[in-house]
């Protein structure tokens, strides 16, 4: 196989959730990655980059004019997550959210803040074919966005480098074709591992048409492509959900001149979510195909036993027959009666092979 998943083992914090008694934010996560600020604001002429370490430095340096695009790689400092919350007039809920890192992907719009929350999962296979997931939110508002990373992985890079081109295209688009332009790329993230998973699937088809192949290790294999799956599933399902409500939103916030690319990344995700679907129906044809043949291999192993005892069963008789002590055996004074015994059973055991040879029983 050329993709193995492989999971890192974290622990978790016990009991570590937020809740509507207290407006305490925890982090329910694991990532230690200490929490960072960059700062991009753009308009149509010009681009201006700052690495920020706290909400003064942010209120200073932001210009209403421009578009601001301020993201937060990792989220262990929950009082620069409020701070960052309370600036621009976040939710409580959206602030718990973003930091409950076992949160299902969703889209959410909040009329009061006027602002759309969106909660997804990245996932990504490095170089060692390990499985990497990892939380993400954006908080599209008024002429910015917000997005949050647990760690500082380089999602987002090619968008970046996009946006410091001279003259770029993006500086004249609004917040939310940033935003877009950030959702698709994670997108792009599912079709690739979907599009491994695929292969997979096909190589282990080839693996169990291989009768030299170790079964335990296909059955293993069978198992880590389910978790792959079942994972892909969670991950993508709510989201394509989430984004059918979505597009039929009549926030303000959406650049009419932007829903049709929107919709395209809609069908990727009905994309996404159909080769899923698929994935789902090979593994389980692959699952059946082996039951099936670790059962033709067991009736094959009971059908040569059944053959084995079919032959000896008639030896042992002849054995036993005559290794009675009874007194008055007249087969027991012949001079030959040993050699003739053993071509009795000779006889006896040749012809049977032949015959179930002939039968094709063997």
């Amino acid at each position: 196989m050329r993709h193995k998943l492989k999971f890192k083992k974290h622990n978790k914090a016990k009991n570590a959730k937020n809740t509507l008694l207290s407006e305490k934010l925890i982090y329910t996560g694991t990532s230690e990655y200490n929490t960072s600020m960059q700062l991009i604001q753009y308009d149509e002429t010009h681009i201006e980059v700052f690495g920020l370490k706290s909400v003064e430095e942010l209120s200073v340096k932001r210009n209403e004019n421009s578009v601001c695009w301020l993201n937060i790689s990792g989220l262990s400092d929950t009082k620069l997550i409020s701070d960052i919350g309370h600036y621009f007039s976040l939710h409580i809920l959206e602030m718990q959210d973003i930091l409950n890192n076992d949160h299902i992907p969703k889209i959410e719009e909040y009329e009061d803040n006027n602002n759309i929350l969106l909660i997804l999962k990245a996932l990504s296979i490095d170089e060692n074919q390990e499985l990497h997931k990892e939380q993400l939110a954006f908080v599209l508002g008024n002429n910015f966005l917000l997005t949050f990373q647990e760690t500082d992985t380089p999602y987002f890079d090619d968008i970046k480098k996009a946006l410091h081109e001279t003259n770029s295209k993006l500086w004249k688009k609004s917040p939310d074709y940033l935003a877009l332009l950030l959702l698709h790329k994670i997108c792009d993230n599912y079709t690739a591992l979907i599009d491994c998973v695929e292969y997979d699937l096909e190589e282990l088809e080839t693996e169990l048409m291989d009768v030299n192949k170790n079964q335990v290790d296909i059955s293993q294999q069978i198992q880590l492509l389910r978790i792959k799956y079942l994972l892909l599933k969670k991950t993508v399902q709510p989201l394509k959900e989430s984004f059918a409500f979505f597009l039929r939103s009549d926030s303000d916030l959406l650049n009419e001149k932007n829903i049709a690319y929107f919709n395209d990344v809609h069908d990727h995700l009905l994309m996404a979510v159909q080769k899923i679907d698929v994935c789902r129906e090979v593994i389980t044809s692959l699952l059946d195909l082996y039951l099936a043949k670790n059962d033709l291999k067991m009736n094959n192993i009971m059908k040569q036993l059944t053959v084995i005892g079919s032959i000896f069963i008639p030896l042992t008789f002849v054995a036993g027959l005559w290794g009675m002590n009874f007194r008055n055996m007249p087969e027991l004074e012949l001079e030959y009666g040993y050699y003739l015994a053993w071509g009795l059973m000779i006889f006896i055991g040749v012809g049977g092979w032949l015959y179930f040879k002939f039968k094709k029983w063997y």
